[in-house]
């Protein structure tokens, strides 16, 4: 869905609904995934901080595994809607 305008028109709902609770959005991204940082900056956010002590899991065939990552977490201020 890349270059279709999806992603952005999500990320409008989710500010016009964390509008109704704040004077800001947070979200966090993986660090390695430069495409959604750069992304998320296109559309005004700002990096806040990177957080070192984050895990995701990853399922296999195996079965699950806990790794650690470092993620990005941005931040937007939004208006009253």
């Amino acid at each position: 869905f890349r270059g279709r305008g999806v992603g952005r028109e999500l990320v409008k709902k989710a500010e016009a609904e964390g509008g109704k609770w704040g004077k800001e959005v947070y979200l966090q991204v993986e660090s390695t995934n430069l495409d959604a940082v750069e992304f998320y900056k296109r559309l005004n956010f700002e990096v806040v901080f990177d957080d070192p002590s984050c895990r995701r899991v990853d399922v296999g065939m195996l079965g699950w595994e806990e790794k650690r990552t470092v993620k990005t977490c941005m931040r937007k201020k939004v208006r009253w809607f």
